[in-house]
């Protein structure tokens, strides 16, 4: 068998995408990315970052559509670059968050919709950051 056909066995992805080798080609993938997903979910993420607290109406279908397309767009990478590409999304995510948002659930939400492409001590920070967020929603929700 040849080099190719083995490769290819053993990564279903070998040949369709690059691989993400250089700073630039991830530059270039992350942006067009961003492109797709403010695109598609620029109204839900406004609502998010506008929402205080986790009553937000459509939170959890949000949620659920911002992880179903981020699951099918990262799906044509190789694994190593999926988790490239989601821990540069989470360090746009806190950008946001700095910059521009100050919004929970709008952390929360791109943090739960990026956990599944994260190895499982990212993941378990990550899960940290969320209940915090849940513990200081619940508060101020009390109050």
């Amino acid at each position: 068998m040849g080099e190719a056909k083995r490769r290819k066995q053993l990564d279903p992805t070998y040949g369709k995408v690059p691989l993400l080798s250089s700073q630039g080609q991830r530059e270039k993938h992350l942006s067009l990315l961003l492109e797709q997903l403010f695109g598609q979910f620029d109204s839900d993420l406004k609502h998010l970052a506008e929402a205080e607290t986790e009553t937000a109406s459509n939170y959890n279908q949000i949620k659920n559509k911002l992880s179903a397309w981020l699951n099918d767009k990262l799906a044509e990478y190789r694994s190593c670059d999926r988790t490239e590409i989601a821990g540069s999304l989470l360090a746009f995510r806190a950008e946001m968050t700095e910059e521009y948002v100050n919004s929970p659930l709008f952390l929360k939400c791109f943090s739960e919709a990026l956990l599944p492409f994260f190895p499982d001590e990212k993941r378990l920070e990550l899960e940290k950051i969320i209940q915090q967020i849940d513990t200081d929603l619940a508060a101020a929700s009390s109050i």
